[in-house]
């Protein structure tokens, strides 16, 4: 169950997160984590939230080592002050 503050709740039920708009590739490279490339590609760690809504196989913060998709291509969205 999602907190009604959380990003994943909208008033009515649980938010549609959408396909993301103005993306950059990255093929995962052992030892990536979701919050390294945040910070690699927003300057903040703490966006790690935005790689995973924008890659919807990722569906469990559990996968933030990455560890079982080296190899494969993770989107990473723009932000407007940002990537």
């Amino acid at each position: 169950m999602t907190a009604r503050s959380s990003r994943y709740t909208a008033a009515d039920g649980p938010r549609d997160v959408g396909q993301a708009i103005g993306v950059l590739e990255h093929e995962v490279r052992e030892g990536d984590r979701l919050d390294l490339l945040a910070l690699q590609y927003y300057n903040d760690a703490r966006g790690w939230w935005r790689i995973a809504d924008a890659n919807p196989l990722i569906v469990n913060a559990a996968d933030v080592t990455l560890d079982n998709w080296i190899g494969d291509v993770l989107l990473i969205p723009k932000v407007k002050d940002g990537v």
